[in-house]
């Protein structure tokens, strides 16, 4: 597919949810968007696009868009399988082995008041409090196996969803968590991209299943 859009939406389910929630239709057709970019090609896609392939094509929005956590989860939960437990056991047990190799992880640091371990989270709040609000210099291996070892788990609803959290931070009209860290942005949605090549290869590969997370991020 040469171009995006978010045409292929069912207007009936937009008009729908725009009636009810204006601002969930709107984050749903981001996530569609994001949903095509990842199923029109793979890796081979991936090498040739960047995640500003989907940036430059999100839906006008009206205004600048508000980033509202609980809302987007809602829409994510609706549209796609992160909530699945068998999953999140398996992207948990894949992220505590690369962590007891990186002993000075922030992941490994004692929860802040009021804050649960990561352990303790799911899925897709881990996701956009490592991809919007981490500060990256502290957690690039971090961020790099969550993103390899969740498109392996979750396969491209997690290459969707992380594709929009990371264009979220690159498009002027979101500008979502750090986005003022331009070289921080830039690095996420690089990495963004190579995650994906990655596990999109590993799991098309003889080898599927066995190697370890940390093998997978190896000489990324």
């Amino acid at each position: 597919m040469d171009e995006l859009s978010a045409e292929r939406v069912d207007p009936r389910v937009e008009e729908a949810m725009a009636e009810a929630d204006p601002l969930s239709a709107y984050y749903h057709q981001c996530l569609t968007l994001a949903r095509e970019w990842a199923d029109s090609g793979g890796s081979q896609l991936a090498r040739e696009r960047s995640i500003d392939e989907v940036a430059e094509h999100l839906p006008e929005p009206p205004e600048q868009v508000p980033l509202e956590v609980n809302v987007l989860a809602t829409v994510v939960a609706q549209f796609t399988d992160v909530g699945s437990e068998s999953k999140l056991l398996e992207f948990r047990t894949g992220m505590s082995e690369i962590l007891e190799l990186l002993p000075s992880s922030p992941l490994n640091a004692e929860a802040a008041p009021g804050d649960a371990p990561w352990y303790e989270k799911d899925f897709f709040q881990l996701m956009t409090e490592l991809m919007l609000f981490s500060d990256l210099a502290d957690s690039q291996t971090e961020i790099l196996a969550a993103v390899v070892w969740s498109c392996v788990v979750y396969g491209r609803d997690s290459s969707s969803i992380v594709a929009l959290l990371a264009s979220s931070r690159r498009h002027p009209a979101f500008q979502w968590g750090r986005a003022e860290n331009i070289d921080e942005t830039t690095w996420l949605c690089e990495t963004v991209v190579k995650g994906i090549c990655r596990s999109e290869d590993y799991l098309a590969s003889e080898h599927v299943g066995e190697a370890t997370l940390a093998e997978l991020v190896d000489g990324l």
